[in-house]
């Protein structure tokens, strides 16, 4: 019964912003702190520690203490990104009376959530609790986003990739360090990740695609370093390297969203259509160079803009040059007819690499999800 209470009062909490959008957000506060007085009540009555477990880390020492690592990496990753991508200005109020205010509802809503979820955690002792915890949470955590939850096709598609994804990501591995280290450890993880958001000034102006990528990258990267800190807990690892492989880890990370953000002049896109077959086959992944307009020959196959909301990749076959600057026809290889004519502002780059069929992978999961949300 007390974890029904828990679970009941974190969703009535996170529905208060639809319930009551003026007044609900100050009564979240209230109510999330009063959900923390509850879930130590409740521990304290069965004489449950939930705010710090003993568990020892062969390579950070203790989980707190690797949960601030987390979050760092994650403040890190943004930041890095946003020297990239740009900054804009935060959309939280930053005068005294606005800080205080953030600052509360942060410290509600995490202790509400790790707390609880940390006495749930210690309550129910089955083998299914992290997975089953780490889901009831990602729900919880997103009741609010549904007031404004896409009806479109590609708009659902984009929801699930931009906040359900990233979101069970985080929620797991909170759930794991609450399960294993108690609510510290998770409070900690949580606690850097919204202080960067709610009280930076700044933030970084990320598109949707890297910010999920990176919000669902470093949770991933610290449940596997957590996975194998349960497995084997007494190998001794020198701190030499410990410090190397965070920052090859870092740098990875950095190269990957340049790479696919097309920072460093390339990105890769996945075939969906076999219009260019047998040169490309539908599930190939292309490699795009960012190239001038001046660059393209006839025989170059490119990737443009529609100018319908997706991009076509194929073969020039035509390129006049007006008076209004150059004008580009394409044509797929297996197509009868040529495309339409376009300017070269619509141009994103030549193709100068396939990969065959590494790109399957997601194209099966787009076509699952859009036959689910068909209906079959």
């Amino acid at each position: 019964m007390d974890v029904l209470i828990l679970i009941g009062l974190l969703v009535v909490s996170n529905s208060l912003l639809i319930i009551a959008p003026i007044n609900g957000f100050y009564l979240q506060i209230i109510l999330n702190f009063f959900i923390f007085c509850l879930s130590m009540f409740f521990a304290r009555r069965r004489g449950y520690n939930i705010c710090k477990k003993l568990f020892r880390m062969k390579t950070f020492g203790n989980a707190i203490k690797f949960a601030v690592y987390i979050g760092i990496f994650y403040v890190i990753l943004m930041i890095s990104a946003g020297f990239i991508m740009g900054f804009g200005k935060s959309p939280y109020s930053h005068t005294p009376l606005g800080m205080l205010i953030n600052v509360l509802y942060i410290s509600s809503f995490v202790l509400s959530f790790e707390f609880s979820r940390a006495y749930i955690l210690r309550r129910i002792k089955r083998s299914w609790v992290i997975p089953a915890v780490a889901l009831i949470y990602t729900v919880i955590f997103l009741t609010p986003t549904l007031k404004f939850l896409p009806k479109g096709k590609l708009e659902i598609l984009r929801y699930i990739g931009s906040k359900a994804i990233p979101t069970l990501s985080q929620q797991f591995f909170a759930t794991l360090l609450a399960y294993y280290s108690g609510a510290y450890a998770s409070s900690t993880y949580f606690g850097i990740m919204m202080g960067f958001e709610w009280l930076s000034p700044i933030l970084p102006k990320l598109d949707w695609m890297v910010k999920s990528f990176i919000r669902a990258l470093v949770p991933t990267i610290g449940y596997a370093i957590m996975s194998s800190e349960v497995s084997v807990k007494h190998v001794k690892v020198r701190k030499e390297e410990d410090i190397k492989s965070w920052i090859a880890t870092f740098v990875a990370c950095v190269l990957l969203i340049l790479f696919f953000t097309g920072k460093l002049g390339y990105h890769p896109a996945v075939v969906g259509s076999g219009s260019m077959t047998p040169t490309i086959c539908t599930g190939d992944i292309v490699i795009v160079k960012k190239v001038k307009p001046s660059e393209i020959h006839v025989g170059d196959i490119v990737q443009y803009y529609s100018g319908k909301g997706y991009t076509i990749t194929h073969r020039v076959i035509k390129i006049e040059e007006t008076p209004n600057g150059l004008i580009f026809i394409t044509k797929g290889d297996a197509n009868n007819v040529p495309d339409k004519p376009f300017k070269a502002d619509r141009i994103i780059g030549k193709v100068v690499f396939v990969i065959p069929k590494i790109g399957w992978i997601p194209l099966m999961v787009r076509d699952f999800i859009r036959h689910i949300i068909g209906g079959g």
